[in-house]
């Protein structure tokens, strides 16, 4: 027992629903580094993501070169639905939208009417009017919003599960979190909830998470 005491297992969750293109590459190049020079004699190595694109090399194992062939099949996952209206919103500006930021509205309510009026004859004529325009501003962020969600329910969802794989091996567990980040204080999502039950399941498996 004692020298599974000693073990380590660690294990790398890369955010692939959630990392822009130079991030994924700075990631990789990371991981490389860690494989090359960085595991320890009895550690035991994971590379995970949530989209699943790295298959069965998702597993535990010291092989370097295993490792090094999961790190190559990480690669950019575009989202599916690409919101191309001008100006850009993000999922940050949609969810603040959806939840009453006037500020945010009141701007994006004035550029789609700069892009719907034109003069003539001395005289601005709008095709949209101000009630239609912030109808359409609220429906486009509760598009973006609605179609965010289900990544970061599959990430927060995946990361939970692997707290419990976690919790079989002996030794410690070290889990490293690698995402640009997403957003958590949409009530209608749960995505709160789900978080609560990543931490419950980490602190019942005894690993530790950066």
């Amino acid at each position: 027992a004692k020298p599974d005491a000693q073990r380590r297992a660690v294990i790398f969750f890369v955010d692939d629903y959630h990392l822009a293109p130079d991030s994924l590459v700075r990631t990789r190049k990371a991981l490389l580094d860690y494989i090359e020079r960085r595991i320890g004699e009895k550690d035991l190595v994971a590379i995970t993501s949530p989209s699943g694109q790295i298959g069965f090399l998702q597993q535990f194992t010291a092989d370097k070169a295993a490792l090094r062939s999961a790190v190559a099949r990480l690669n950019y996952r575009t989202q599916t639905k690409l919101d191309m209206e001008k100006p850009p919103m993000s999922e940050y500006i949609a969810l603040k939208i959806r939840e009453g930021d006037e500020q945010a509205m009141v701007y994006y309510v004035q550029e789609l009417q700069k892009q719907n009026c034109f003069r003539a004859g001395g005289q601005m004529i709008c095709s949209v009017t101000p009630q239609s325009a912030r109808q359409l501003v609220k429906n486009r962020a509760q598009q973006i919003t609605v179609e965010s969600a289900p990544a970061t329910d599959d990430t927060l969802r995946l990361l939970e599960g692997l707290m419990r794989t976690a919790a079989q091996l002996p030794g410690r567990k070290l889990v490293f979190v690698i995402s640009d980040g997403f957003y958590l204080n949409d009530r209608k999502t749960g995505a709160l909830d789900r978080i609560k039950k990543v931490t419950d399941a980490a602190g019942r498996a005894g690993v530790v998470i950066y």
